[in-house]
């Protein structure tokens, strides 16, 4: 329920982007304008559900890499598909999930 309700909001804001989460971590991507990117990121760090958020990085982007992707759901645990585990492993270069 509640990705369907994170999708639907993020569609009518023009948000795209993915969600991981693997060993007791989280990270989000986010994509779209500065204002309604900002206004979720607010929204999400107020959430009592999220201990601790920060931003590893912020900045401006030609093309969106996850625009197909109102909110992209990837668990990256020992029964991930090889398809999960390939498209992080595109975008993160590296074979660990730490967002640390």
């Amino acid at each position: 329920m509640w990705l369907t309700q994170a999708e639907s909001s993020k569609r009518r804001d023009g948000i795209t982007g993915v969600l991981c989460f693997s060993t007791g971590y989280f990270l989000q991507a986010l994509e779209g304008s500065r204002s309604a990117v900002n206004a979720l990121y607010s929204r999400i760090a107020r959430d009592p559900r999220h201990a601790t958020c920060n931003i590893f990085a912020c900045e401006d982007i030609e093309t969106r890499i996850f625009g197909e992707w109102t909110m992209k759901l990837i668990g990256l645990d020992t029964t991930s598909t090889a398809s999960r585990r390939s498209l992080f492993l595109r975008h993160a270069g590296t074979t660990q999930f730490d967002p640390q």
